[in-house]
């Protein structure tokens, strides 16, 4: 019983983890022209796609903790 526990514990760590993890690199993208890295204006679908996975990365972490 104890081994299953801390397996599950060791995988709702890892989802946390790689959950949190994608959100901060949704937050560095559109950051990165500070170090005139321009990704986030070159392309429309960089845009996008960032917005809409900062938003379900957001999600998920909240979700996760709860």
């Amino acid at each position: 019983f104890k081994f299953k526990l801390k397996e599950k514990f060791q995988l709702y760590s890892l989802a946390l983890a790689l959950v949190d993890i994608g959100f901060l690199t949704m937050l560095l993208i559109p950051n990165l022209a500070h170090f005139e890295i321009y990704i986030f204006d070159q392309f429309e679908s960089i845009c996008k796609l960032t917005v809409y996975f900062g938003y379900v990365f957001s999600f998920l972490s909240m979700w996760l903790e709860f």
